[in-house]
């Protein structure tokens, strides 16, 4: 199910990937949208006007806490614990989809906002100062030490891996920011342009980034990586799967783009000996879905789970056999 919302237009939702849209709610001054994982759960935020939130996937929807210049929303996978900013206001959180609100941190001019899958981690930008992230469902946050114009923030479902998009009109442009480890220390990413929107997959592997007046971008390896549209518009926002296969972008003229199917790049494995007499099977973190499997001889079809347990050190996925007896051959496999 995906969800859209514009200025001074109904909310509008679809059940089968875009090709159709049912109008919801009335015309307001929306601001922004999120959806649970299952897509029955939204919440939805009015510049100038109250959170409206729906537990039918959009069918019906109730008004709650007060008239704010609320400028950006996000949920849990589950729609309970859910976050939002006002412009010029606190931060607000919610542990019971919607219904109470409590404000958080100081009034500043909040522009941006994300959250991991369980809701524990959050990032928050600033529309015009720095970037704060908190670790604990928004009751504490920390300030991370750049400061720039943002006007997008997403995370991956586990809160590690984060983008955020820098818009700077008076200057050169700003650039994409990337943290791998829940916003201790960031890098850039793009050249300099005023990146005004972005999305990430539940694993951070696939990102979609828009320029204000320009192209979107498209990673499929966390970053590093980027490949541009043929479409230039003015974008105001995107939306990923949680699996980075469907991709969504909605623009100022009012159309919402959605793109073919996208197949992600197989995760190289590797095998490595130890000093110890062990080998270690390595392949990299952000491979969702992907399993290992070995077989002890390539002309059967006798492939297995390993009975080694998987360790994730946040960077790499790994087992490690030992001392390993015989030959065996290692494969990753996504059903």
């Amino acid at each position: 199910m995906i969800v859209a919302v514009s200025y001074y237009l109904p909310i509008y939702t679809s059940t089968n990937s875009g090709a159709t849209w049912t109008a919801r709610d009335s015309a307001r001054t929306w601001q922004a949208v999120a959806s649970s994982a299952d897509g029955v759960n939204l919440v939805a935020v009015v510049y100038g006007g109250q959170i409206y939130t729906s537990h039918d996937a959009g069918a019906t929807w109730t008004a709650r806490d007060s008239v704010r210049n609320w400028q950006a929303v996000a949920s849990s996978a589950d729609g309970t614990r859910l976050v939002a900013v006002v412009s010029g206001g606190q931060i607000y959180t919610s542990v019971d989809s919607g219904v109470a609100w409590q404000p958080r941190d100081s009034s500043r001019l909040w522009g941006a906002v994300a959250s991991s899958a369980d809701g524990s981690r959050l990032v928050a930008a600033v529309g015009s100062g720095f970037i704060y992230t908190s670790a604990d469902y928004g009751t504490n946050w920390t300030s991370r030490g750049i400061s720039a114009t943002w006007a997008s923030a997403a995370s991956s479902a586990d809160g590690n891996r984060l983008v955020v998009a820098a818009f700077n009109p008076l200057s050169t442009g700003g650039r994409l920011y990337l943290s791998a480890n829940a916003g201790v220390t960031w890098t850039t990413s793009q050249a300099n342009s005023n990146w005004w929107s972005v999305a990430s997959s539940a694993d951070g592997t696939i990102l979609i980034a828009g320029i204000r007046a320009g192209l979107l971008f498209v990673s499929t390896n966390s970053g590093t990586d980027w490949v541009s549209s043929a479409t230039t518009q003015h974008w105001n926002s995107e939306a990923c799967s949680a699996d980075g296969s469907k991709l969504i972008a909605v623009a100022e003229n009012g159309n919402i783009y959605v793109s073919p199917p996208l197949t992600s790049p197989a995760p190289t494995l590797t095998v490595a000996g130890t000093a110890t007499n062990t080998v270690v099977v390595v392949w990299p973190s952000p491979s969702t879905g992907w399993r290992p499997q070995q077989n002890l001889d390539l002309t059967t079809t006798n492939w297995g789970t390993p009975l080694e347990a998987v360790t994730d050190d946040g960077t790499n996925k790994y087992i490690v056999i030992g001392p390993p007896v015989g030959g065996r051959f290692y494969r990753l496999i996504k059903p």
